[in-house]
């Protein structure tokens, strides 16, 4: 059996970031080590940090 533990706060905030497997690190470690929980991003990820810069994304065209 497997537990999910979702953590959530009732203190609303004006913070906005992407998903971490937007970050392209984060996602890399996860290809490297299986989908245990990642322990790397690319920035500093905590309080007092600065915003990163959004993930570059680009989508796929559909075939013609």
């Amino acid at each position: 059996m497997h537990w999910v533990r979702i953590f959530a706060t009732a203190f609303e905030t004006d913070i906005q970031l992407y998903t971490l497997l937007h970050n392209p690190e984060y996602r890399n470690c996860l290809t490297v080590h299986g989908y245990r929980q990642s322990t790397m991003v690319d920035y500093y990820l905590g309080d007092g940090m600065s915003a990163p810069l959004p993930p570059r994304i680009e989508l796929a065209r559909r075939p013609q």
